[in-house]
Protein backbone atom coordinates (compact mmCIF):
# COMPACT_ATOMS: atom_id res chain seq x y z
CA UNK A 1 0.00 0.00 0.00
CA UNK A 2 1.05 3.54 -0.51
CA UNK A 3 -0.97 6.51 1.06
CA UNK A 4 1.30 9.54 0.74
CA UNK A 5 1.62 13.53 0.54
CA UNK A 6 4.09 16.16 -0.82
CA UNK A 7 3.80 19.45 0.79
CA UNK A 8 5.58 22.65 -1.24
CA UNK A 9 5.58 25.08 1.46
CA UNK A 10 8.67 27.78 1.73
CA UNK A 11 7.22 28.36 5.57
CA UNK A 12 9.94 25.89 7.12
CA UNK A 13 7.65 25.54 10.28
CA UNK A 14 4.30 25.43 9.48
CA UNK A 15 5.75 22.88 6.80
CA UNK A 16 7.38 20.55 9.75
CA UNK A 17 4.22 21.19 11.77
CA UNK A 18 1.90 19.69 8.89
CA UNK A 19 4.09 17.06 8.34
CA UNK A 20 4.70 15.61 11.52
CA UNK A 21 0.84 15.69 12.37
CA UNK A 22 0.19 13.87 8.78
CA UNK A 23 2.92 11.03 9.80
CA UNK A 24 0.68 10.26 12.68
CA UNK A 25 -2.26 10.19 10.72
CA UNK A 26 -1.30 8.74 7.44
CA UNK A 27 -1.57 5.02 7.95
CA UNK A 28 -5.68 4.07 7.35
CA UNK A 29 -5.10 0.64 8.50
CA UNK A 30 -2.62 -1.10 10.96
CA UNK A 31 0.71 -2.32 10.32
CA UNK A 32 1.80 -0.09 7.66
CA UNK A 33 5.35 1.43 8.03
CA UNK A 34 5.46 5.51 8.01
CA UNK A 35 8.38 7.23 6.52
CA UNK A 36 9.52 11.02 5.65
CA UNK A 37 11.62 12.98 3.78
CA UNK A 38 12.12 16.61 3.80
CA UNK A 39 13.84 19.52 1.88
CA UNK A 40 14.07 23.00 0.82
CA UNK A 41 10.74 24.06 0.82
CA UNK A 42 9.21 20.26 0.67
CA UNK A 43 8.42 17.95 2.52
CA UNK A 44 7.12 14.85 1.81
CA UNK A 45 5.47 11.79 4.46
CA UNK A 46 4.16 8.22 3.06
CA UNK A 47 3.12 4.85 4.98
CA UNK A 48 3.13 1.70 2.83
CA UNK A 49 3.44 -1.71 3.74
CA UNK A 50 6.62 -3.76 4.27
CA UNK A 51 6.25 -5.57 1.03
CA UNK A 52 5.30 -2.49 -1.07
CA UNK A 53 7.44 -1.63 -3.93
CA UNK A 54 8.88 1.76 -2.81
CA UNK A 55 12.02 2.87 -4.33
CA UNK A 56 13.34 6.44 -2.98
CA UNK A 57 16.47 8.59 -4.41
CA UNK A 58 18.25 10.98 -2.77
CA UNK A 59 20.62 12.94 -4.65
CA UNK A 60 22.01 16.82 -4.97
CA UNK A 61 19.58 18.83 -5.07
CA UNK A 62 16.20 16.83 -4.70
CA UNK A 63 14.17 13.86 -4.33
CA UNK A 64 12.69 10.72 -6.64
CA UNK A 65 10.18 8.12 -5.27
CA UNK A 66 8.38 5.16 -7.00
CA UNK A 67 5.38 3.86 -5.10
CA UNK A 68 4.55 0.88 -6.91
CA UNK A 69 5.91 -0.85 -10.74
CA UNK A 70 6.53 1.89 -13.20
CA UNK A 71 7.86 -0.29 -16.40
CA UNK A 72 9.00 0.57 -19.30
CA UNK A 73 7.85 -0.74 -22.47
CA UNK A 74 10.54 -3.87 -22.47
CA UNK A 75 8.68 -4.69 -18.97
CA UNK A 76 12.68 -2.59 -17.38
CA UNK A 77 11.05 -1.39 -14.00
CA UNK A 78 12.15 2.22 -13.84
CA UNK A 79 14.11 3.33 -10.66
CA UNK A 80 13.41 6.79 -8.71
CA UNK A 81 16.81 8.03 -10.19
CA UNK A 82 15.62 6.79 -13.95
CA UNK A 83 12.16 8.54 -13.39
CA UNK A 84 13.71 11.59 -11.99
CA UNK A 85 16.37 11.65 -14.54
CA UNK A 86 13.70 11.52 -17.53
CA UNK A 87 11.45 14.42 -16.22
CA UNK A 88 14.62 16.26 -15.36
CA UNK A 89 15.58 16.12 -18.67
CA UNK A 90 11.94 17.36 -20.16
CA UNK A 91 10.76 13.29 -21.12
CA UNK A 92 6.83 13.82 -21.02
CA UNK A 93 6.59 10.32 -19.86
CA UNK A 94 4.15 7.66 -18.32
CA UNK A 95 5.17 4.38 -17.99
CA UNK A 96 3.26 0.84 -17.87
CA UNK A 97 1.90 -0.72 -14.48
CA UNK A 98 0.37 0.68 -11.15
CA UNK A 99 1.92 3.06 -9.90
CA UNK A 100 2.83 6.86 -8.36
CA UNK A 101 5.65 8.70 -8.71
CA UNK A 102 6.82 12.27 -7.89
CA UNK A 103 10.43 14.20 -8.04
CA UNK A 104 11.74 17.45 -6.85
CA UNK A 105 13.81 19.58 -7.76
CA UNK A 106 15.56 21.32 -5.69
CA UNK A 107 17.41 24.36 -7.76
CA UNK A 108 14.47 24.75 -9.63
CA UNK A 109 11.95 24.49 -6.96
CA UNK A 110 9.81 22.12 -9.28
CA UNK A 111 7.99 19.42 -8.49
CA UNK A 112 6.35 16.40 -11.01
CA UNK A 113 3.83 13.84 -9.88
CA UNK A 114 2.36 11.07 -12.59
CA UNK A 115 0.78 7.95 -12.13
CA UNK A 116 -0.53 5.14 -14.42
CA UNK A 117 -1.58 5.16 -17.69
CA UNK A 118 -5.58 5.75 -17.12
CA UNK A 119 -5.40 7.41 -13.68
CA UNK A 120 -6.36 4.67 -11.41
CA UNK A 121 -3.85 5.09 -8.75
CA UNK A 122 -5.32 7.96 -7.24
CA UNK A 123 -3.13 11.69 -6.89
CA UNK A 124 -5.46 14.63 -5.71
CA UNK A 125 -3.90 18.70 -5.60
CA UNK A 126 -4.87 21.89 -3.62
CA UNK A 127 -2.78 25.12 -3.34
CA UNK A 128 -3.68 28.70 -1.87
CA UNK A 129 -2.34 30.38 -4.85
CA UNK A 130 0.78 31.75 -2.91
CA UNK A 131 2.71 29.05 -3.49
CA UNK A 132 1.77 26.43 -0.79
CA UNK A 133 1.09 23.31 -2.74
CA UNK A 134 -0.12 20.09 -1.22
CA UNK A 135 -0.50 16.68 -2.96
CA UNK A 136 -1.25 12.89 -2.05
CA UNK A 137 -3.42 10.31 -2.45
CA UNK A 138 -6.40 11.66 -0.03
CA UNK A 139 -7.87 15.01 0.57
CA UNK A 140 -8.35 14.02 4.03
CA UNK A 141 -4.61 14.37 4.51
CA UNK A 142 -5.03 18.03 2.97
CA UNK A 143 -7.27 18.77 5.75
CA UNK A 144 -5.37 18.92 8.87
CA UNK A 145 -3.03 21.94 7.05
CA UNK A 146 -3.74 25.53 8.95
CA UNK A 147 -4.30 26.78 5.41
CA UNK A 148 -6.79 24.55 4.17
CA UNK A 149 -10.88 25.77 4.66
CA UNK A 150 -12.44 22.34 4.19
CA UNK A 151 -15.57 24.56 2.34
CA UNK A 152 -17.94 22.09 0.09
CA UNK A 153 -17.80 21.98 -3.98
CA UNK A 154 -21.41 21.72 -4.81
CA UNK A 155 -20.37 20.89 -8.90
CA UNK A 156 -18.07 17.91 -6.89
CA UNK A 157 -20.99 17.06 -5.29
CA UNK A 158 -23.61 16.92 -8.11
CA UNK A 159 -21.06 15.34 -10.28
CA UNK A 160 -20.70 11.94 -7.82
CA UNK A 161 -24.53 11.94 -7.00
CA UNK A 162 -25.18 12.11 -10.88
CA UNK A 163 -23.08 9.35 -11.74
CA UNK A 164 -20.83 7.65 -9.00
CA UNK A 165 -17.78 8.91 -9.45
CA UNK A 166 -15.93 12.16 -10.20
CA UNK A 167 -16.51 14.37 -13.24
CA UNK A 168 -14.31 16.39 -14.28
CA UNK A 169 -11.27 15.78 -11.63
CA UNK A 170 -14.07 17.93 -9.15
CA UNK A 171 -14.35 16.56 -5.77
CA UNK A 172 -16.30 17.48 -2.73
CA UNK A 173 -13.71 20.02 -1.10
CA UNK A 174 -13.56 23.12 -2.62
CA UNK A 175 -10.77 23.83 -5.24
CA UNK A 176 -9.06 20.28 -4.65
CA UNK A 177 -8.76 18.66 -7.95
CA UNK A 178 -7.96 14.68 -8.63
CA UNK A 179 -5.56 14.37 -11.77
CA UNK A 180 -6.48 13.69 -14.83
CA UNK A 181 -6.06 10.46 -16.58
CA UNK A 182 -2.39 9.79 -18.24
CA UNK A 183 -1.65 13.34 -16.94
CA UNK A 184 1.35 14.63 -15.62
CA UNK A 185 0.79 17.19 -12.45
CA UNK A 186 3.21 20.78 -12.53
CA UNK A 187 4.17 22.68 -9.84
CA UNK A 188 6.85 25.48 -10.93
CA UNK A 189 7.59 29.04 -10.72
CA UNK A 190 4.37 29.71 -8.54
CA UNK A 191 2.55 27.71 -10.77
CA UNK A 192 0.00 24.51 -10.87
CA UNK A 193 -1.04 22.99 -13.75
CA UNK A 194 -1.64 19.53 -15.57
CA UNK A 195 0.04 18.20 -18.62
CA UNK A 196 -0.74 15.47 -20.95
CA UNK A 197 1.58 12.04 -20.58
CA UNK A 198 -0.54 9.53 -22.45
CA UNK A 199 -3.02 9.52 -24.42
CA UNK A 200 -4.19 6.35 -25.75
CA UNK A 201 -3.80 6.02 -30.03
CA UNK A 202 -7.21 5.92 -31.93
CA UNK A 203 -6.06 4.31 -35.00
CA UNK A 204 -7.81 1.42 -36.20
CA UNK A 205 -4.76 -0.54 -37.46
CA UNK A 206 -6.40 -3.62 -37.33
CA UNK A 207 -9.99 -3.27 -38.97
CA UNK A 208 -9.02 -5.49 -42.04
CA UNK A 209 -8.85 -8.25 -39.42
CA UNK A 210 -11.51 -11.14 -38.97
CA UNK A 211 -12.44 -11.85 -35.39
CA UNK A 212 -10.07 -14.73 -34.99
CA UNK A 213 -6.97 -12.41 -36.07
CA UNK A 214 -8.56 -9.96 -33.47
CA UNK A 215 -8.57 -12.59 -30.92
CA UNK A 216 -5.33 -13.41 -31.89
CA UNK A 217 -3.72 -10.48 -31.33
CA UNK A 218 -5.33 -10.08 -27.80
CA UNK A 219 -3.86 -13.33 -26.63
CA UNK A 220 -0.23 -12.47 -27.69
CA UNK A 221 -0.25 -8.69 -26.31
CA UNK A 222 -2.05 -10.02 -23.33
CA UNK A 223 0.20 -12.81 -22.93
CA UNK A 224 3.19 -10.88 -23.55
CA UNK A 225 1.89 -8.13 -21.05
CA UNK A 226 1.31 -10.84 -18.26
CA UNK A 227 5.09 -11.70 -18.33
CA UNK A 228 6.47 -8.70 -18.25
CA UNK A 229 4.35 -7.33 -15.61
CA UNK A 230 4.47 -11.05 -13.37
CA UNK A 231 7.77 -12.49 -14.51
CA UNK A 232 8.48 -15.21 -13.29
CA UNK A 233 10.39 -16.33 -9.72
CA UNK A 234 8.21 -15.43 -7.54
CA UNK A 235 4.76 -15.94 -5.64
CA UNK A 236 1.78 -14.25 -6.89
CA UNK A 237 -1.75 -13.77 -5.77
CA UNK A 238 -4.52 -13.93 -7.70
CA UNK A 239 -8.01 -12.56 -6.96
CA UNK A 240 -10.18 -15.76 -8.99
CA UNK A 241 -13.70 -14.73 -9.04
CA UNK A 242 -14.66 -17.34 -11.68
CA UNK A 243 -15.32 -14.99 -14.58
CA UNK A 244 -13.80 -14.21 -17.82
CA UNK A 245 -11.21 -11.56 -16.93
CA UNK A 246 -9.64 -13.54 -13.96
CA UNK A 247 -9.69 -16.71 -15.48
CA UNK A 248 -7.52 -15.66 -18.59
CA UNK A 249 -4.95 -14.27 -16.41
CA UNK A 250 -4.69 -17.65 -14.36
CA UNK A 251 -4.74 -19.70 -18.24
CA UNK A 252 -1.86 -16.97 -18.49
CA UNK A 253 0.21 -17.43 -15.48
CA UNK A 254 -0.12 -21.09 -15.43
CA UNK A 255 1.15 -20.97 -19.11
CA UNK A 256 4.41 -19.47 -17.64
CA UNK A 257 4.61 -21.99 -14.86
CA UNK A 258 4.06 -19.10 -11.86
CA UNK A 259 3.79 -20.24 -8.22
CA UNK A 260 0.02 -18.93 -7.94
CA UNK A 261 -1.81 -18.81 -4.70
CA UNK A 262 -5.72 -17.91 -5.89
CA UNK A 263 -8.30 -16.15 -3.48
CA UNK A 264 -12.18 -16.23 -4.25
CA UNK A 265 -14.56 -14.22 -2.05
CA UNK A 266 -17.83 -15.94 -0.65
CA UNK A 267 -18.82 -19.14 0.25
CA UNK A 268 -19.01 -22.64 -1.07
CA UNK A 269 -22.36 -22.70 -2.69
CA UNK A 270 -21.88 -19.35 -4.15
CA UNK A 271 -22.08 -19.22 -7.87
CA UNK A 272 -18.61 -17.71 -8.05
CA UNK A 273 -17.21 -19.67 -6.06
CA UNK A 274 -18.30 -22.85 -8.21
CA UNK A 275 -16.93 -21.36 -11.40
CA UNK A 276 -13.78 -20.34 -9.64
CA UNK A 277 -13.13 -23.81 -7.94
CA UNK A 278 -13.58 -25.61 -11.39
CA UNK A 279 -10.73 -23.03 -13.06
CA UNK A 280 -8.13 -23.68 -9.91
CA UNK A 281 -8.66 -27.30 -9.85
CA UNK A 282 -8.03 -27.67 -13.49
CA UNK A 283 -5.18 -25.39 -13.66
CA UNK A 284 -4.00 -27.17 -9.97
CA UNK A 285 -3.67 -23.83 -8.08
CA UNK A 286 -3.97 -23.19 -4.29
CA UNK A 287 -6.91 -21.76 -3.80
CA UNK A 288 -8.82 -20.10 -0.69
CA UNK A 289 -11.84 -18.88 0.20
CA UNK A 290 -13.27 -16.15 2.74
CA UNK A 291 -15.91 -13.92 3.08
CA UNK A 292 -16.09 -10.55 4.89
CA UNK A 293 -18.21 -10.67 8.12
CA UNK A 294 -21.02 -8.09 8.58
CA UNK A 295 -19.23 -7.02 11.96
CA UNK A 296 -16.51 -5.77 9.28
CA UNK A 297 -18.69 -3.48 7.43
CA UNK A 298 -18.81 -0.31 9.88
CA UNK A 299 -15.49 0.60 9.99
CA UNK A 300 -14.87 -0.16 6.47
CA UNK A 301 -17.81 2.45 5.59
CA UNK A 302 -15.49 4.76 7.89
CA UNK A 303 -12.66 4.61 5.92
CA UNK A 304 -14.61 4.40 2.96
CA UNK A 305 -16.14 7.68 3.72
CA UNK A 306 -12.82 9.44 5.32
CA UNK A 307 -9.88 7.87 2.62
CA UNK A 308 -11.92 8.12 -0.53
CA UNK A 309 -14.53 11.38 0.15
CA UNK A 310 -16.97 9.39 -2.09
CA UNK A 311 -14.65 9.70 -5.24
CA UNK A 312 -15.97 6.28 -6.38
CA UNK A 313 -19.45 6.40 -4.52
CA UNK A 314 -20.11 5.12 -1.97
CA UNK A 315 -20.50 0.50 -3.06
CA UNK A 316 -17.18 0.06 -2.13
CA UNK A 317 -17.40 -0.67 1.39
CA UNK A 318 -16.89 -4.74 1.20
CA UNK A 319 -13.42 -3.83 -0.52
CA UNK A 320 -12.44 -1.67 2.79
CA UNK A 321 -12.57 -5.39 4.50
CA UNK A 322 -10.85 -7.62 2.48
CA UNK A 323 -7.03 -6.57 3.61
CA UNK A 324 -6.12 -9.22 5.78
CA UNK A 325 -7.34 -11.67 3.27
CA UNK A 326 -5.22 -10.15 0.63
CA UNK A 327 -2.50 -9.73 2.87
CA UNK A 328 -1.82 -13.43 3.53
CA UNK A 329 -1.49 -14.50 0.01
CA UNK A 330 1.72 -12.74 -1.61
CA UNK A 331 3.70 -9.19 -1.99
CA UNK A 332 1.58 -9.33 -5.17
CA UNK A 333 -1.61 -10.17 -6.36
CA UNK A 334 -2.39 -10.59 -10.03
CA UNK A 335 -5.91 -9.01 -10.58
CA UNK A 336 -8.41 -8.82 -13.89
CA UNK A 337 -10.19 -5.37 -12.16
CA UNK A 338 -10.95 -3.02 -14.99
CA UNK A 339 -10.06 -5.84 -17.60
CA UNK A 340 -13.68 -6.48 -19.42
CA UNK A 341 -13.20 -2.43 -19.80
CA UNK A 342 -10.03 -2.36 -21.88
CA UNK A 343 -9.76 -5.55 -23.97
CA UNK A 344 -13.40 -6.29 -23.75
CA UNK A 345 -15.29 -3.28 -24.40
CA UNK A 346 -18.10 -4.32 -22.02
CA UNK A 347 -20.58 -1.07 -22.05
CA UNK A 348 -19.47 0.36 -25.32
CA UNK A 349 -23.06 -1.19 -26.10
CA UNK A 350 -24.56 1.52 -23.62
CA UNK A 351 -23.63 3.88 -26.10
CA UNK A 352 -26.45 2.43 -28.87
CA UNK A 353 -29.78 2.27 -28.93
CA UNK A 354 -31.15 -0.90 -31.23
CA UNK A 355 -34.46 0.89 -31.51
CA UNK A 356 -33.25 3.88 -33.11
CA UNK A 357 -30.04 2.70 -34.77
CA UNK A 358 -28.21 5.81 -33.21
CA UNK A 359 -24.95 5.65 -30.86
CA UNK A 360 -23.65 8.57 -28.81
CA UNK A 361 -24.10 10.39 -25.63
CA UNK A 362 -27.27 10.76 -25.39
CA UNK A 363 -28.15 7.37 -25.73
CA UNK A 364 -25.56 6.45 -23.15
CA UNK A 365 -26.46 8.55 -20.64
CA UNK A 366 -29.29 6.60 -18.62
CA UNK A 367 -27.29 3.68 -18.01
CA UNK A 368 -24.05 6.11 -16.79
CA UNK A 369 -26.65 8.25 -14.44
CA UNK A 370 -28.29 4.84 -13.36
CA UNK A 371 -25.39 4.50 -11.33
CA UNK A 372 -26.68 7.72 -9.33
CA UNK A 373 -29.78 10.40 -9.60
CA UNK A 374 -31.37 11.29 -12.52
CA UNK A 375 -30.84 14.89 -13.37
CA UNK A 376 -34.60 16.29 -12.74
CA UNK A 377 -34.37 13.84 -9.45
CA UNK A 378 -31.08 15.47 -8.62
CA UNK A 379 -32.90 18.82 -8.80
CA UNK A 380 -35.80 17.68 -6.80
CA UNK A 381 -33.03 16.52 -3.89
CA UNK A 382 -31.08 20.20 -4.61
CA UNK A 383 -31.94 23.40 -3.00
CA UNK A 384 -33.76 25.95 -5.30
CA UNK A 385 -30.66 27.67 -5.66
CA UNK A 386 -27.90 24.65 -6.83
CA UNK A 387 -30.53 22.91 -9.00
CA UNK A 388 -28.92 25.11 -12.02
CA UNK A 389 -25.25 22.84 -11.05
CA UNK A 390 -26.93 19.35 -12.58
CA UNK A 391 -27.27 21.27 -15.90
CA UNK A 392 -23.58 23.09 -15.84
CA UNK A 393 -22.33 18.85 -14.99
CA UNK A 394 -24.52 17.61 -17.50
CA UNK A 395 -22.62 20.02 -20.19
CA UNK A 396 -19.35 18.94 -18.75
CA UNK A 397 -19.93 15.12 -19.17
CA UNK A 398 -20.97 15.87 -22.92
CA UNK A 399 -17.72 17.65 -23.60
CA UNK A 400 -15.99 14.57 -21.76
CA UNK A 401 -18.07 12.25 -24.11
CA UNK A 402 -17.06 14.29 -27.46
CA UNK A 403 -13.57 14.14 -27.23
CA UNK A 404 -11.46 14.03 -30.52
CA UNK A 405 -12.15 10.53 -32.00
CA UNK A 406 -13.15 9.83 -35.81
CA UNK A 407 -15.46 6.71 -34.12
CA UNK A 408 -17.99 6.57 -31.96
CA UNK A 409 -17.42 2.96 -29.98
CA UNK A 410 -13.60 4.71 -29.10
CA UNK A 411 -15.67 7.55 -27.54
CA UNK A 412 -17.54 5.32 -25.77
CA UNK A 413 -15.03 3.21 -24.21
CA UNK A 414 -12.72 5.67 -23.29
CA UNK A 415 -15.48 7.79 -21.76
CA UNK A 416 -16.13 4.01 -19.43
CA UNK A 417 -12.63 3.74 -19.31
CA UNK A 418 -12.23 6.94 -17.42
CA UNK A 419 -15.51 7.28 -15.67
CA UNK A 420 -16.85 3.69 -14.33
CA UNK A 421 -14.24 1.59 -14.53
CA UNK A 422 -11.48 3.89 -13.27
CA UNK A 423 -13.73 5.09 -10.11
CA UNK A 424 -16.09 2.35 -9.56
CA UNK A 425 -14.14 -0.36 -10.42
CA UNK A 426 -10.49 1.22 -10.29
CA UNK A 427 -11.24 2.39 -6.68
CA UNK A 428 -10.51 -1.13 -5.48
CA UNK A 429 -7.09 -1.48 -6.71
CA UNK A 430 -5.85 1.56 -4.50
CA UNK A 431 -7.91 -0.77 -1.77
CA UNK A 432 -5.97 -4.10 -2.45
CA UNK A 433 -2.98 -2.57 -2.72
CA UNK A 434 -3.09 -1.91 1.32
CA UNK A 435 -2.09 -5.31 1.62
CA UNK A 436 -0.55 -6.87 -1.58
CA UNK A 437 0.39 -4.18 -4.34
CA UNK A 438 -1.82 -5.16 -7.19
CA UNK A 439 0.08 -6.33 -10.48
CA UNK A 440 -2.61 -5.02 -13.60
CA UNK A 441 -1.77 -6.12 -16.78
CA UNK A 442 -3.74 -4.01 -18.99
CA UNK A 443 -1.85 -1.14 -17.42
CA UNK A 444 -0.15 -1.52 -20.46
CA UNK A 445 0.01 0.85 -23.66
CA UNK A 446 0.79 -2.27 -25.80
CA UNK A 447 -2.40 -3.82 -24.44
CA UNK A 448 -4.51 -0.50 -25.02
CA UNK A 449 -2.94 0.42 -28.42
CA UNK A 450 -4.17 -3.32 -29.34
CA UNK A 451 -7.76 -2.64 -27.94
CA UNK A 452 -8.07 0.78 -29.66
CA UNK A 453 -6.88 -0.66 -33.46
CA UNK A 454 -9.99 -2.68 -33.02
CA UNK A 455 -13.33 -1.75 -35.11
CA UNK A 456 -16.11 -2.06 -32.40
CA UNK A 457 -18.15 -4.91 -33.77
CA UNK A 458 -15.04 -7.13 -32.28
CA UNK A 459 -14.39 -5.12 -29.16
CA UNK A 460 -17.58 -4.41 -28.12
CA UNK A 461 -19.71 -7.29 -25.90
CA UNK A 462 -16.35 -9.01 -25.34
CA UNK A 463 -16.25 -10.97 -28.46
CA UNK A 464 -12.65 -10.73 -29.28
CA UNK A 465 -12.13 -11.58 -25.41
CA UNK A 466 -14.23 -15.12 -25.25
CA UNK A 467 -12.94 -15.95 -28.74
CA UNK A 468 -9.20 -15.70 -27.08
CA UNK A 469 -10.30 -18.05 -24.09
CA UNK A 470 -11.99 -20.89 -26.04
CA UNK A 471 -9.18 -20.46 -28.83
CA UNK A 472 -5.78 -20.41 -26.07
CA UNK A 473 -7.88 -21.77 -23.12
CA UNK A 474 -10.37 -24.45 -23.79
CA UNK A 475 -9.95 -26.51 -20.97
CA UNK A 476 -11.39 -23.47 -18.95
CA UNK A 477 -13.83 -22.05 -21.94
CA UNK A 478 -15.22 -25.36 -20.61
CA UNK A 479 -15.74 -24.78 -16.94
CA UNK A 480 -19.00 -22.87 -15.38
CA UNK A 481 -18.78 -19.45 -15.91
CA UNK A 482 -19.60 -16.23 -13.56
CA UNK A 483 -21.36 -13.85 -15.35
CA UNK A 484 -22.80 -12.32 -12.38
CA UNK A 485 -26.31 -14.52 -12.91
CA UNK A 486 -27.21 -18.22 -12.42
CA UNK A 487 -26.10 -18.30 -16.28
CA UNK A 488 -23.29 -20.57 -15.29
CA UNK A 489 -23.11 -21.96 -19.11
CA UNK A 490 -19.23 -22.55 -20.47
CA UNK A 491 -18.20 -20.90 -22.94
CA UNK A 492 -17.72 -24.45 -24.91
CA UNK A 493 -20.89 -25.81 -23.33
CA UNK A 494 -21.76 -29.86 -23.25
CA UNK A 495 -25.39 -30.85 -24.05
CA UNK A 496 -25.77 -31.89 -20.28
CA UNK A 497 -24.87 -28.29 -19.24
CA UNK A 498 -27.68 -26.95 -21.92
CA UNK A 499 -30.17 -29.08 -20.45
CA UNK A 500 -29.48 -28.29 -16.95
CA UNK A 501 -29.64 -24.76 -17.41
CA UNK A 502 -33.17 -24.99 -19.62
CA UNK A 503 -33.96 -26.92 -16.25
CA UNK A 504 -32.94 -24.24 -14.04
CA UNK A 505 -34.68 -21.34 -15.98
CA UNK A 506 -37.99 -23.68 -16.07
CA UNK A 507 -37.77 -23.43 -12.15
CA UNK A 508 -37.01 -20.14 -11.25
CA UNK A 509 -40.05 -18.81 -13.46
CA UNK A 510 -42.04 -21.40 -11.81
CA UNK A 511 -41.19 -20.04 -8.42
CA UNK A 512 -41.28 -16.55 -9.32
CA UNK A 513 -44.68 -16.97 -10.40
CA UNK A 514 -45.60 -18.07 -6.93
CA UNK A 515 -45.92 -15.16 -5.04
CA UNK A 516 -42.40 -13.86 -4.68
CA UNK A 517 -41.26 -17.09 -2.56
CA UNK A 518 -37.95 -17.38 -4.61
CA UNK A 519 -37.28 -13.90 -3.49
CA UNK A 520 -38.18 -14.45 0.08
CA UNK A 521 -36.92 -17.49 0.88
CA UNK A 522 -33.89 -18.52 -0.92
CA UNK A 523 -30.57 -17.54 0.08
CA UNK A 524 -28.85 -15.24 -2.67
CA UNK A 525 -26.15 -17.24 -3.96
CA UNK A 526 -24.01 -14.64 -6.31
CA UNK A 527 -21.71 -13.22 -4.02
CA UNK A 528 -21.23 -10.02 -5.78
CA UNK A 529 -25.06 -9.14 -5.37
CA UNK A 530 -25.27 -10.41 -1.69
CA UNK A 531 -22.41 -7.90 -0.82
CA UNK A 532 -24.13 -4.96 -2.37
CA UNK A 533 -27.65 -5.37 -0.92
CA UNK A 534 -28.71 -3.01 0.99
CA UNK A 535 -30.94 -4.47 3.30
CA UNK A 536 -27.90 -7.30 4.70
CA UNK A 537 -26.79 -7.77 7.53
CA UNK A 538 -23.32 -5.51 6.80
CA UNK A 539 -25.00 -3.05 5.29
CA UNK A 540 -28.25 -2.55 7.38
CA UNK A 541 -24.45 -1.84 10.39
CA UNK A 542 -23.79 0.50 8.14
CA UNK A 543 -27.12 2.59 8.44
CA UNK A 544 -27.82 2.19 12.08
CA UNK A 545 -23.89 3.78 11.92
CA UNK A 546 -24.63 6.47 10.57
CA UNK A 547 -28.39 7.16 10.68
CA UNK A 548 -27.70 9.76 13.70
CA UNK A 549 -25.51 11.57 11.26
CA UNK A 550 -28.16 12.64 8.75
CA UNK A 551 -28.16 15.91 9.85
CA UNK A 552 -24.12 15.91 8.56
CA UNK A 553 -25.65 15.59 5.05
CA UNK A 554 -24.75 19.15 3.79
CA UNK A 555 -27.84 21.41 3.76
CA UNK A 556 -27.64 22.29 -0.03
CA UNK A 557 -29.57 18.76 -0.28
CA UNK A 558 -33.22 18.74 0.82
CA UNK A 559 -34.03 16.79 4.24
CA UNK A 560 -37.60 15.84 2.70
CA UNK A 561 -36.08 14.71 -0.09
CA UNK A 562 -33.34 12.82 1.34
CA UNK A 563 -35.42 11.16 3.80
CA UNK A 564 -37.28 9.74 1.14
CA UNK A 565 -34.81 8.36 -1.11
CA UNK A 566 -32.92 7.11 2.16
CA UNK A 567 -35.54 5.43 4.38
CA UNK A 568 -34.35 4.65 8.03
CA UNK A 569 -32.40 1.23 8.54
CA UNK A 570 -35.39 -0.21 10.15
CA UNK A 571 -37.13 0.10 7.00
CA UNK A 572 -35.95 -2.09 3.86
CA UNK A 573 -35.12 0.08 0.89
CA UNK A 574 -36.54 -1.34 -2.09
CA UNK A 575 -34.89 -1.68 -5.12
CA UNK A 576 -35.48 -3.73 -8.34
CA UNK A 577 -31.91 -5.00 -7.98
CA UNK A 578 -28.79 -4.63 -5.03
CA UNK A 579 -26.61 -2.71 -6.98
CA UNK A 580 -26.90 -0.33 -10.14
CA UNK A 581 -30.41 0.92 -8.11
CA UNK A 582 -29.02 1.04 -4.71
CA UNK A 583 -26.22 3.50 -5.50
CA UNK A 584 -27.82 6.62 -5.12
CA UNK A 585 -28.73 5.53 -1.64
CA UNK A 586 -25.82 4.50 -0.79
CA UNK A 587 -24.16 7.86 -1.61
CA UNK A 588 -26.52 9.33 0.54
CA UNK A 589 -24.91 7.11 3.74
CA UNK A 590 -21.52 8.13 2.61
CA UNK A 591 -22.21 11.66 2.42
CA UNK A 592 -23.80 11.54 6.10
CA UNK A 593 -20.51 9.90 7.30
CA UNK A 594 -18.48 11.75 5.00
CA UNK A 595 -19.72 14.68 6.63
CA UNK A 596 -18.99 13.68 9.98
Amino acid sequence: MANWLVVVDEDGVRRAEYAARVATLIAPIAGLRVAAEDGAGWSMVWAAAESAPVDVDIGPGGIGVVWGEARDEAGTLQTAASVRAAWRDGAVAQWDGYYAAAALDECTRSLTVGTDLLGVFPVYYWTDGSGLVLVGTSPELFRTHPRFRPELNVTGLVGILLTNGLVGGETLWRDVRRLGPGRRLRVADGRVWEDEGYRIPLGLGAVDLPLEGHAQQLAEVVGAAVQRHAPAGRTYGLLLSGGLDSRMLAGFLAEQDADVVALTFGRRDDVEMRCAMAVASVLKFRHLATEQSPEDYPAAAERLARWEALASGFCGVPEWAMHAAIGGLADRVVTGHMMDGVIGGLHIGWAYDSRTGRMGFDELLPTVIGWGFAPNVLKSLLIPSQSGVVDDVMDRLRQEYLRPADHEHHRAWIFDLQHRMRFHVGSAVWTASFASWPVLPFLDRSVLAVAAAMPGCSLAGRRAETALMVKRFSSLAAQPLDRNSYDMRPLLPTLSHELKYAAHLRWRRLAHRARGILRRRERERIYYRRIFDPNSPGWRAVRILAEPRRAKIPDVLRRDAVDACLPPPEREIITDGPIRSTSGAKILLGLALWGE
